[in-house]
């Protein structure tokens, strides 16, 4: 094996900083025999469900950054903006005060979608080795069980090992 990619997926929670960590500790353990080791920092911002009678009325919405009325189109086209902008920030964040002085390759990509199925959507369009995740992410019910939604369903369904993180 000449290279090595592993897959953190990130939604700026506890466990996912846990897990980008052992993510890295795993990749400067391994980079010694490899021509190359890389982390793909992996955020997707889930879709929004918005009743389709509701899509192209202006319903009032002021725009983030204008204050001008839109449609709810054109709001979630801009909310999703935002967020994507704000996402990166937070990832590349996370990738220098994890990452720190070690010469591991980390990329960040920015996603919408499932987060489950985007992750395994990408794991397999990149030929991820190893997936490394929290066990629960931002989500309020998953607090209450012992591994998230995302982070089971990943698990059951990944072609690649997975490892989870507490």
């Amino acid at each position: 094996m000449s290279s090595w990619r592993i897959l953190a997926p990130h939604d700026g929670s506890k466990q996912a900083k846990k897990a980008l960590k052992k993510a890295i500790e795993l990749s400067n353990l391994v980079k010694a025999g490899l021509n190359n080791v890389e982390i793909n920092m992996l955020y997707v911002v889930p879709e929004i469900y918005v009743p389709f009678r509701l899509f192209d009325r202006d319903i009032n919405i002021k725009s983030i950054v204008t204050g001008d009325r839109l449609t709810t189109q054109q709001y979630l086209k801009e909310f999703y903006h935002e967020m994507k902008s704000k996402t990166k920030t937070m990832l590349e964040t996370q990738k220098k005060e994890q990452n720190g002085t070690s010469d591991i390759d980390v990329k960040t990509y920015v996603i919408y979608g499932h987060p489950s199925d985007k992750i395994l959507e990408f794991a397999e369009k990149h030929h991820i080795d190893l997936i490394v995740m929290g066990s629960t992410g931002l989500s309020g019910f998953s607090k209450l069980k012992a591994l998230g939604s995302v982070a089971r369903n990943v698990s059951e369904r990944a072609k690649c090992p997975v490892m989870i993180v507490h």
